[in-house]
């Protein structure tokens, strides 16, 4: 294909997709497009931020513990998961309220403060809106329109305010509107650095009607949602052009239009447009300087070039539209700050020569030292009645917390391997020096007493899969669980919240790169990893949360590690159990439905069809009896017996299309049965691992054909199943033998 083709194509597609995206377009066109869909091109900024969570759509509750909803515009997916946020539900889920508020006033009247510890995602977390509204605002549904003013090319110096030599062949009255002029006809062009919305060149009253004609539900004044339209203007640069040509054309608004050229603009932070973050420098947020004396202005007719026009700079005029950050937002002096208070309370701020009306969402990021210091100033004062305090604590669910190390490791796993679970193991760690030990006092009943013992390790589980610990029985698995919302809001609200303190990711990050070029080794495996961690807690000095003095279990990184390392044995040998098809997972399901078909029967006081007799036969009581053996019930087997079928029976109403599935009712069935057989086969697992350990020495060559054998089949099942490689399944098969559980 020649270059001319190529030029030919891309020239074609970027035309259309001018073209397709309305781009450019007469007050006339636009003002058709309002009246087909008001309410899109209606909105401020805080309603756009709104829609566009909507737009990218929420993910229900994952279970009935009062979990928040997920908005999905945090998984980034239209940048293919690129900066997703993991977890943090709970600061989505308040951000969007307040947006939604805002919405629903006209107006946002209020900073959002995302404040946490160093390295718990905020300004991430703000960097995904801005991602967002870029995407969004090249949708359809996202598109938003601000003005300029354009003006024809004259004959000459002096020459009225029509088109002259440029246009006069046409006629200037036959031209409805110059928005769509070609470069080369136009002398002059205008942009509004606030993006005033179009309906603002419509006179008060006038607009009132329009507003009135395209809603239609109640009067325009009476929505709160439509009161920034009702009440704005044009801004000093735009009235000030309004007036001059309204009286240069005697009042004929008409005339005035046709130097109105609309523009749909995308949000940008890179282009400044609509996405700013104000980093903590100490300048000014928004100024002005006077423009008359430009080159470019002497190309304006003879009515304008008298004018004073001053035009808006800075980092608010920038955002204007969409939405601002203010990194770091205690650094800054508090005098600079101290202008917010009345841009954020009246949506306006004072410049020399004019006040600027502002349409805009504005975020704030902070540590929590320097929030404690605020609070402590007299300034706070002022301050707290502007600003919503949204926490951001550090992760609190590790398999969350791990898939947060994947992303923050791509760069690393390109270049080397990680090995199965490591990134977990070290994400359950860094979670568990988050956790705060429950208070029974907060808590009611027999739930008091169950929180009072959750170890750190169980609450870790608990919150990350639901899973009570095997040492409760039903019942009180079944009051644990109901109170999890309960639980996980126990310190929501308080000053020292959850996930407050603990390890960051940002440190867990360094600690798994450091592991990962480990001499020793080439390759990232859950033993460089705790190597590494042990390394990172050594000085208690560092770091605040190894200064925090151990409560009960909780605050104690170092035996948390030991912790972690006994998840991480059990999880190798259940592993290397099943790589080793003792038993197929199917047996489990056999054994469980043959033990159901003789409850059921049991209850109903029916017989069971003996499978090898082909007779009807009682309900086998060895049967039953073998795996309710396997469990502390806390109940008679009769009372049991009946309460297992009624699960079944609750399952089955719930979820009418789904089959009944005993590894999602029954869990701690499930774990007993496996229990069971391990026992029954723990010196030949021994035994497995250490010729595992011999794979690729001599030492194997000498084994039998058999035990070689089945070595080669665990590693081809241990790479099937888990992804290991062969040096990833020795170092797991040398952790297991070191810290074999009991």
């Amino acid at each position: 294909m020649s270059s001319e083709e190529v030029v030919r194509r891309i020239a074609d597609r970027v035309k259309e997709e001018f073209e397709g995206n309305r781009r450019i377009l007469t007050f006339d066109a636009w003002l058709e497009l309002f009246y087909e869909n008001p309410r899109r091109l209606a909105r401020c900024a805080a309603q756009l931020v709104a829609d566009m969570f909507a737009y990218y759509g929420i993910d229900p509750p994952a279970g009935e513990d009062g979990a928040p909803r997920r908005y999905r515009l945090f998984d980034l997916e239209f940048l293919d998961g690129r900066g997703r946020i993991h977890g943090q539900e709970d600061v989505q889920e308040r951000i969007h309220r307040i947006v939604r508020t805002a919405a629903g006033e006209g107006r946002t009247e209020k900073l959002i403060l995302l404040h946490g510890p160093n390295g718990s995602g905020k300004s991430v977390i703000v960097e995904a809106i801005f991602r967002g509204l870029e995407h969004y605002t090249r949708q359809p549904e996202g598109a938003v329109y601000r003005f300029n003013w354009v003006f024809p090319k004259s004959a000459g110096p002096g020459e009225s305010l029509g088109f002259g030599a440029g246009g006069a062949a046409r006629g200037e009255e036959e031209i409805d509107s110059f928005a769509l002029l070609d470069a080369e006809e136009l002398s002059a062009r205008l942009v509004c650095e606030l993006k005033d919305h179009p309906l603002f060149l419509v006179p008060a009253e006038e607009r009132m009607r329009i507003l009135a004609e395209t809603f239609g539900e109640k009067a325009p004044e009476e929505d709160d949602s439509l009161r920034w339209l009702v009440e704005g203007d044009l801004s000093q640069k735009a009235k000030a052009i309004y007036e001059a040509l309204l009286a240069a054309y005697q009042g004929d608004w008409r005339k005035v239009i046709r130097h109105v050229q609309v523009e749909r603009y995308y949000i940008s932070q890179r282009f400044r447009c609509g996405a700013v973050t104000i980093q903590p420098m100490g300048s000014v947020d928004a100024s002005e300087q006077q423009i008359s004396l430009e080159a470019s202005v002497q190309n304006l007719p003879p009515v304008l070039q008298n004018l004073r026009l001053f035009e808006p700079l800075g980092d608010l005029v920038d955002a204007n539209g969409g939405v601002v950050e203010f990194g770091d937002f205690l650094k800054r002096p508090m005098d600079l700050n101290k202008y917010l208070l009345n841009a954020i309370e009246k949506g306006t701020i004072s410049l020399p020569n004019s006040l600027v009306e502002l349409n805009l969402v504005m975020l704030g990021t902070s540590n929590e030292k320097h929030l404690d210091a605020f609070k402590t100033t007299p300034e706070f004062t002022s301050f707290k009645g502007r600003i919503e305090l949204v926490p951001v604590p550090y992760l609190l669910e590790f398999s969350k917390e791990a898939r947060l190390y994947e992303d923050m490791l791509r760069a690393v796993r390109a270049e080397v391997r990680v090995a199965p679970h490591t990134l977990e193991m070290a994400a359950l760690w860094a979670v568990l020096t988050r956790l705060l030990r429950p208070d029974p006092e907060a808590f009611e009943g027999r739930l008091a007493e169950l929180v009072a013992g959750l170890t750190p390790l169980e609450k870790a589980f608990l919150y990350d899969r639901r899973e009570a610990p095997a040492r409760l029985d039903r019942e009180d698995r079944r009051i644990l669980l109901a109170g999890l919302s309960e639980l996980r809001n126990e310190y929501r609200d308080t000053v020292v919240y959850e996930g407050r303190f603990g390890a960051s990711a940002r440190e867990m990050r360094m600690v798994l790169a450091q592991a990962a070029y480990d001499p020793e080794r080439p390759g990232l495996c859950p033993s460089l990893a705790f190597k590494a961690i042990r390394e990172l807690i050594r000085d208690k000095t560092v770091y605040d949360f190894l200064k925090l003095k151990p409560d009960g279990g909780y605050h104690h990184p170092e035996a948390f590690v030991e912790q972690v390392k006994g998840v991480y044995a059990r999880r190798v040998l259940d592993e290397i159990q099943e790589a080793m098809e003792l038993i197929r997972e199917e047996e489990y399901d056999r054994r469980f439905d043959e033990y159901l078909r003789h409850v059921i029967a049991f209850n109903r006081k029916e017989s069971v069809r003996n499978p090898q007799t082909g007779k009807d036969e009682p309900p086998s009581e060895r049967i039953m009896r073998a795996v309710e053996d396997l469990l502390e019930t806390g109940e008679s087997r009769e009372e049991f017996r009946q309460n297992l079928v009624a699960r079944i029976g609750a399952f089955a109403l719930d979820h009418p299309e789904e089959e009944v599935s005993f590894r999602r009712l029954f869990p701690d069935l499930l774990q007993a049965l496996k229990r069971q057989f391990f026992e029954a086969r723990r010196e030949r697992v021994r035994r497995l691992t250490e010729n595992l350990l011999r794979h690729g020495t001599d030492e194997f060559d000498s084994l039998s054909a058999e035990d070689r054998e089945e070595v080669e089949r665990v590693l081809g099942n241990l790479a099937d199943r888990h992804g290991y490689d062969v040096e990833e399944a020795r170092d797991a098969a040398a952790f297991l033998r070191a810290h074999y559980p009991e």
